[in-house]
């Protein structure tokens, strides 16, 4: 036994006299062949205490020659080395960050996940491992080269029975989302958002559900889809019963959640006729209770109380309808992001527990802080976003009412989280840690149109001091503030059901975008209007479509039907 303790070290032993071969475990490295380039996430520091003489060669699935030799390895930087065996050149690079491997024998579809196998580990050593089930996520992201996935953990081929795992220090759960984050220049604004409204709001039933999360939590990692380097991602939690802890159904329906996919009755702007058993109500997708088949009656009521309520009825009301401090967080929240794509859709509207008010938990944050939801740049600071619950709650005057709840909430938020320097540090922080791993440099090599921009961090710092800035005004509340909003009257649409050409008036000298969506929130047309503009509909299918029309201040939301 001694002899062949012996022969199994004497090669280490040498590997480390001759100071020149490193021998990296095969799960901390990943090796894209096409893009010529290998990631270790092995620790640097372990690397280089192990090895202080010059490093030369390190083994992987074959020697490779470093091309000139290094003291010490850095994270953040690319080293240039070449394969013994194929004398092929590779850019070799140290992360921090877990490297995630899936391979899957099929085309991943949007629906139904298929199977594949996942490997995560972690720069510390620890490491996931599991059979999965794996589909494309998103709307309009969708049409996006870089894919973000939703993923379950299978315990057999089939996910007929799932597992449980706890990723990166967040929850243990079997399905989590892997988000591509392509639209958004420095891979920031959906972490950075959901961190600020978890530290902006806390649930009302917190002490009675400590573990309740508000949100999601997201940690960054590598991923490599059948050894093909996919970039950085962030791997997600997801809205559910789970996370927000809404009580179970127990017979009859006590928690509820109902999740914003497009525009209508998640504005409170429509309020269509609905069908017990269908998924989808006028822009709203059932989640919770899964027990039973989808029952629409309470998000029904709650919807046509806030729309068809006369205003003594609603102002005596509504804070038994909807909790009224997750109301006041949320439009806070919704107005310092300009979060133009979550006034409606990418909003889960949920209920604790029966006969209790409705809250608001936000979803896909990263059209904020100066960005739309397909990248391009939102530079104006002076809109504000409402919809018709807010349009209705601002004018709630009473002493304890909503009005007064705004401006004391903005005034002690603006004392601690809602400072430019505060939200600066959080993205800065970000920021720093995925430059200073070499991520951007990586982005760059897998997907040729990937700008990186480091003035994109001074954009955002600006963009946060104006709008600040400009809501400070705006939530000075003076009496004869007003909601901007395009109003109903000063728009005509027709015709309504529409074949082929839609036409839109409006006043004169206004400066308006408008934008059509599919049912789903995918942007299908958006084009600029004046006093008089038709758009051509003739390309799109018949169907429900919604459309959004914005000026420099405000908008305005409905519904057309194509024939």
């Amino acid at each position: 036994m001694k002899h062949i303790f012996l022969w199994i070290l004497l090669p280490l032993f040498q590997i480390q006299l001759s100071g020149q071969t490193i021998t990296v475990p095969t799960d901390h490295f990943s090796i894209d062949t096409e893009k010529k380039m290998i990631v270790i996430n092995q620790s640097v520091n372990i690397i280089n205490s192990n090895h202080p003489q010059a490093k030369q060669t390190l083994y992987l699935d074959a020697n490779y020659q470093l091309t000139s030799s290094v003291n010490e390895f850095a994270t953040g930087q690319s080293y240039l080395v070449k394969n013994q065996i194929t004398n092929t050149e590779f850019a070799l690079y140290f992360t921090q960050l877990p490297i995630i491997k899936i391979d899957c024998d099929t085309e991943i579809p949007d629906e139904p996940r298929v199977l594949s196998h996942f490997t995560m580990v972690e720069s510390n050593g620890n490491k996931t491992d599991s059979k999965l089930g794996i589909e494309v996520r998103g709307g309009s992201s969708q049409s996006y080269p870089k894919k973000s996935y939703r993923i379950e953990f299978w315990a057999d081929d089939k996910g007929e029975e799932t597992l449980d795992y706890q990723l990166l220090g967040m929850r243990s759960d079997d399905d989590w989302n892997l988000q591509a984050m392509y639209n958004e220049p420095l891979r920031l604004r959906n972490k950075t958002s959901f961190e600020l409204w978890r530290e902006i709001n806390t649930l009302y039933y917190q002490s009675s559900e400590p573990e309740a999360i508000n949100g999601v939590r997201m940690e960054y990692a590598e991923l490599f889809l059948n050894s093909s380097y996919k970039g950085i991602y962030a791997v997600g939690e997801r809205i559910d019963r789970k996370q927000l802890k809404l009580k179970k159904h127990n017979g009859k329906i006590r928690g509820e959640l109902y999740k914003g996919v497009s525009w209508g009755a998640p504005t409170f702007t429509d309020l269509p006729p609905f069908k017990n058993g269908d998924v989808r109500w006028s822009g709203f997708e059932y989640d919770y209770p899964d027990e039973i088949a989808p029952q629409w009656n309470n998000l029904f009521g709650f919807v046509d109380f806030v729309i068809n309520a006369e205003n003594n009825v609603f102002y005596a009301n509504y804070k038994s309808k909807v909790q009224p401090d997750n109301a006041v967080d949320y439009y806070i929240f919704l107005n310092l992001l300009n979060a133009v794509d979550n006034a409606g859709k990418n909003i889960y509207t949920a209920r604790y527990n029966a006969n209790e008010p409705y809250f608001f938990v936000p979803w896909d944050l990263d059209g904020v802080f100066g960005r739309y939801y397909d990248g391009s740049r939102y530079d104006s600071v002076t809109m504000q976003l409402s919809n018709g619950l807010y349009n209705r709650l601002w004018e709630d005057r009473a002493t304890d009412g909503f009005y007064a709840k705004i401006k004391q909430r903005w005034s002690d938020l603006r004392k601690t989280v809602i400072t430019p320097e505060s939200i600066y540090n959080r993205f800065f922080e970000h920021y720093s840690y995925l430059k200073q791993n070499g991520t951007y440099e990586r982005e760059k090599l897998a997907w040729k149109n990937y700008v990186f921009d480091e003035n994109e961090l001074n954009y955002i710092l600006d963009w946060t001091e104006r709008r600040i800035a400009y809501l400070d005004k705006l939530f000075a509340l003076n009496d004869d503030t007003q909601v901007p909003s395009i109003s109903k009257q000063n728009i005509k649409i027709y015709p309504n059901p529409v074949t082929d050409l839609l036409w839109v008036e409006v006043e004169e000298n206004a400066d308006l975008i408008i934008s059509i969506y599919s049912m789903t929130g995918q942007l299908l047309i958006q084009q600029p209007i004046q006093h008089q503009s038709f758009i051509s509909l003739k390309n799109l299918s018949q169907g429900i479509y919604f459309y959004r029309i914005e000026s420099s201040n405000a908008s305005y939301s409905g519904k057309i039907i194509k024939k």
